[in-house]
């Protein structure tokens, strides 16, 4: 199973740990690469925005909190600018940085390629649709964050993905994605 399993007689077998680390640094971008269907990414992308809001609650340091809050500071000013460019920087940097609050890097290392492959879509989304309700699910977001509330959490960033994902879907019924 690509070098990550190793079997022993009597004992079983197990996840080797020398090469698990390297390995899953070629799988995760080879899986990810491989699809083709924006949507099913974002789907996936999805999925970890929430598990990773309910993680951040509990984990997060008061530096990776002032970071999310300088990126959320920053994508507000930049949208009252209407350099919706920058905004979107902003607004994407505020959803690494939660995943690096959980301390997964496993999450952290799907966000980046995640974004990688997705960025034009999000440009896309951002300069097609109103930017006040991103506005205010993040406000959300980081006072669910601040009150160490993973059901809250979970629920503030599944609704700011629920909304982003309509979003997506009429970009690609339109055929602008």
């Amino acid at each position: 199973a690509l070098g990550l399993l190793e079997s022993r007689q009597g004992s079983g077998t197990i996840i080797k740990k020398s090469g698990a680390s390297a390995t899953l640094s070629d799988i995760i971008p080879t899986i990810m690469f491989e699809i083709e269907d924006n949507l099913q990414i974002f789907e996936f992308h999805k999925g970890i925005q929430i598990e990773c809001a309910k993680l951040a609650c509990l984990r997060y340091t008061e530096a990776q909190m002032d970071k999310l809050l300088f990126h959320s500071g920053k994508m507000k000013e930049y949208y009252a600018e209407n350099d919706r460019k920058s905004a979107i920087f902003h607004d994407l940097e505020c959803h690494k940085t939660i995943c690096e609050m959980t301390g997964n890097l496993m999450f952290v290392r799907a966000t980046e390629i995640i974004y990688q492959r997705l960025e034009q879509c999000f440009q896309q989304i951002g300069t097609s649709f109103d930017y006040k309700e991103s506005l205010v699910f993040h406000e959300r977001l980081i006072a669910a964050l601040k009150d160490h509330n993973p059901v809250f959490s979970a629920s503030v960033m599944e609704a700011h993905q629920w909304d982003t994902y309509q979003k997506f879907l009429s970009l690609s019924k339109d055929g602008h994605m």
